[in-house]
């Protein structure tokens, strides 16, 4: 038999993966690679084509392309014999069911013998923090039980991959912070790699080591989340990585670094990064920004991408002041500012933006 090298031992590969339904192409031959004990996301918005790759990757749906699980080719087996674990958006458990039953359900399918399989579930119960609950039927647990539940039979069975799809969608907010660190902490436990789906980048940045953008079944950029929000490839990209503002203009330069640009309809010019590619002068541009990249300045006007505008409106949260600012000509921007500083609705301001922190990317008029 053939050995495996040492760097891909346990590692998950995939490699120009493409999923069709009907004769459309959902996924368009996407590569990636998740090594042992990595959390990968794939952030992609409705749509795009995530939930295709979890069920390639599980064997549900038939691909072109190859799935390698340290160094074996896998996307040629059925699912049960590939092993991964998955966490489903709706958790798909078995109501009628006590705990214990719904996660040694996988082992009991594997042949495992008795002991085999207590010492397995009893391990993973006691990790998830569902011990105590392991005489309960699933249909009278809480949602946030419930998804513990279907962690713990993702992996009663020792996986060798874990898929985990939308996890939080359906949980409250204040739950869905609790057991975000929760599943940190038991991620960073689990040397199998790890591939997570979401919609949402604030819980890719939160959970996943590095992040895959997924837009209509094209993986457009992989990185590091720092790096991604550091250089955002397009404006799609940055769109869903949380840069929500943007107003068009010109460049008023050739640059493929730092680029001057004249705002449509407003009296100013304003300097920004270009991340995507060179520029060219009087070429017709959208620059974005995140809300939490504008800051309030209560001193003077900064010399550079400084603005006033008015305080359309003001909504106070426990650890933050999100603001709507008026731009004129039906045009606003969403701010999102510490909560110590202290502005109210209908109050003129003065605004500023760091060059680094606006991007520049030519507008297309398709």
């Amino acid at each position: 038999m053939k050995s495996v090298p040492r760097e891909s031992r346990d590692t998950l590969q995939v490699s120009d993966l493409r999923v069709s339904y009907n004769g459309r192409q959902a996924v368009k031959g996407i590569s990636f690679v998740v090594p042992a004990g990595e959390v990968f996301g794939l952030l992609g918005p409705s749509g795009a084509g995530k939930t295709s790759v979890l069920m390639a990757l599980t064997g549900v749906a038939g691909t072109e392309g190859e799935i390698r699980h340290a160094g074996e080719l896998v996307s040629n087996l059925p699912a049960r014999r590939r092993r991964f674990g998955h966490v489903y958006q709706e958790f798909r458990l078995f109501d009628w069911m006590n705990v214990w039953d719904n996660v040694a359900f996988p082992c009991r399918a594997l042949g495992w013998d008795l002991s085999r399989i207590e010492t397995s579930v009893k391990d993973v119960l006691l990790r998830v923090g569902l011990s105590d609950l392991h005489e309960c039927r699933v249909r009278d647990l809480s949602g946030g039980e419930r998804q513990r539940v279907a962690l713990a039979r993702a992996l009663a069975f020792q996986p060798r991959a874990l898929l985990l799809d939308e996890p939080f969608s359906h949980l409250d907010p204040p739950l869905c912070e609790e057991l975000k660190l929760d599943l940190q902490r038991f991620l960073r436990e689990t040397s199998i790699p790890v591939v997570l789906v979401t919609h949402d980048h604030r819980e890719a940045f939160a959970l996943c080591d590095r992040i895959g953008i997924l837009i209509k079944g094209v993986l457009t950029q992989v990185g590091r989340p720092d790096d991604l929000l550091a250089h955002p490839v397009d404006l799609d990209t940055a769109r869903l990585l949380g840069f929500s503002n943007s107003l068009d203009g010109q460049a008023m330069n050739d640059a493929d670094e730092t680029v001057e640009i004249r705002l449509d309809g407003i009296n100013t010019v304003w300097c920004g990064r270009v991340p995507g590619g060179a520029l060219r002068a009087n070429g017709a541009v959208r620059i974005a920004c995140r809300p939490e990249r504008v800051q309030i300045c209560l001193a003077e006007r900064p010399t550079t991408n400084g603005f006033d505008t008015r305080v359309a409106s003001v909504h106070a949260s426990a650890d933050s002041t999100v603001l709507t600012l008026d731009l004129g000509s039906d045009r606003s921007w969403t701010v999102r500012a510490p909560s110590r500083v202290s502005v109210s609705m209908g109050q003129s301001v003065t605004c500023c933006i760091s060059v680094d922190d606006l991007m520049v990317y030519p507008r297309s008029f398709s």
